[in-house]
């Protein structure tokens, strides 16, 4: 998905959007781990404090009552800015916390030099990337291997369930 200019989004009253520091990494990988179901190892391999500590690379939390519930990662690249591992905690879900966490994090990457924001979505957030302006320009197979059960194909490129 991809976006050129300024994400549309509202930003929550009770959400503090923060850029995280390279010895806040960690805080990253546990929110991502939980919003994510997945195992905080591969978190901790990839968002490091050494790889937050690169000028081109930002994680955000966005806090609710001083508590981290809303995470993501942007790496800004010549005129773009990726952004990446966008996970808020099921109890926080549905707010529009993830939301303003993007469109700040585009705001930023705009800031920083680029001129078209570009990620890579779920289903399950496709409505909620559209909502803020991105648009789909491509599809790509993704193949899961859920619990041992053997792979699973996403839908083939250009369908919709």
């Amino acid at each position: 998905m991809a976006l050129a200019g300024r994400a549309a989004a509202l930003h929550p009253e009770a959400l503090t959007v923060r850029v995280l520091r390279p010895d806040e990494a960690r805080v990253h990988c546990e929110v991502a781990a939980a919003a994510f179901d997945a195992p905080l190892e591969l978190f901790m391999a990839l968002a490091t404090p050494r790889v937050l500590a690169l000028p081109e690379v930002r994680c955000y939390a966005g806090d609710v009552a001083g508590v981290p519930a809303v995470t993501a990662m942007t790496v800004t690249c010549g005129d773009g800015v990726g952004i990446a591992s966008v996970g808020t905690l099921p109890a926080h879900r549905g707010r529009g916390y993830a939301s303003a966490l993007v469109a700040r994090a585009v705001a930023d990457g705009l800031a920083a030099g680029a001129s078209w924001a570009w990620l890579q979505s779920g289903e399950a957030a496709l409505g909620m990337y559209e909502r803020l302006g991105f648009e789909e320009i491509e599809r790509w197979p993704c193949w899961v291997t859920p619990a041992g059960d053997g792979p699973e194909v996403s839908p083939p490129a250009g369908s919709r369930p």
